[in-house]
């Protein structure tokens, strides 16, 4: 699933080409993209400029002013600056500017579209549950987990991937940060004190690195930026589907298990301890 790095790197191409265009037409190709929301809202985005394209966790807002076009790529989803026909392979949406035309492929279909109106503070209302986000101050981050570590014993890799604790974050780039700060993955989050700090500052340093390396692209390609460049952080990566790989600290073997439901990657050594 594309994270923060990846989406905002979606969103700083697409920023250059639809900010300030008026958006022609929209076509629904993919019925389930719509799965919870009326289709029909989605026509009445249909000849109305974009205000600004905002990034919000993994959410990408086509800003309409007082309302907000939302799209969440899913697992597999991808935006491409196109001219490709409503009827080429995975096609979900397309989005007609003058100088543009964005369609949305997604061959997995969980990506997800809808209309939604902005609140005061100019996120769509849906979104108003949504942590800190992982770019922002990391003292807000430290914040959030620092709160929530407050009334909860759980671990915290299922924190981390808690859109209410930190927006942005999924499993790749969480493990990442945990062994950043030498944290066991399932380490009981009430128990890590001033840590906590720690691991607010490496989520954001990881999360910018990723940015400006342009995300992470594995072998299947299925992330992309729009204009159908792979991102290059995935030689970073230390532990990340990097399962029986010696360590680039200390060589130990790198560790997958499945931890309360999702997958995890550790340095044994290196990240001691656990619930």
């Amino acid at each position: 699933m594309p994270e923060a790095p990846e989406v905002e790197r979606v969103r700083e191409v697409l920023a250059a080409r639809v900010e300030g265009a008026t958006l022609e037409g929209i076509r629904m190709v993919g019925r389930r993209l719509v799965r919870r929301h009326d289709p029909e809202l989605l026509a009445t985005v249909s000849g109305r400029p974009i205000v600004s394209m905002r990034r919000i966790g993994k959410f990408l807002v086509f800003d309409l002013g007082t309302d907000a076009l939302v799209v969440h790529l899913g697992m597999a989803g991808r935006l491409v600056v196109s001219d490709a026909s409503a009827t080429a392979t995975h096609v979900q949406l397309v989005l007609d500017f003058r100088r543009a035309v964005i369609t949305l492929v997604d061959p997995r279909t969980f990506s997800e579209a809808f209309v939604d109106v902005l609140g005061t503070d100019g996120r769509p209302r849906r979104l108003a549950g949504l942590g800190p986000d992982v770019f922002g101050p990391e003292e807000e981050i430290a914040a959030s987990l620092e709160r929530h570590a407050a009334r909860s014993r759980r671990a915290i890799k299922t924190a981390l991937l808690d859109q209410r604790v930190v927006a942005g974050l999924g499993n790749m780039y969480a493990d990442e940060t945990l062994f950043r700060v030498g944290v066991h993955p399932s380490t009981p989050m009430n128990v890590l004190g001033r840590r906590l700090v720690a691991i607010a500052e490496a989520a954001g340093d990881v999360a910018r690195e990723a940015l400006a390396a342009g995300g992470t692209t594995f072998a299947d390609r299925a992330y992309r930026d729009p204009l159908d460049r792979p991102g290059a952080f995935g030689a970073r990566l230390a532990v990340y589907q990097r399962a029986g790989s010696p360590c680039p600290r200390c060589a130990t073997s790198i560790v997958r298990r499945v931890l309360q439901g999702r997958s995890a990657h550790w340095c044994p050594r290196c990240q001691q301890g656990g619930g």
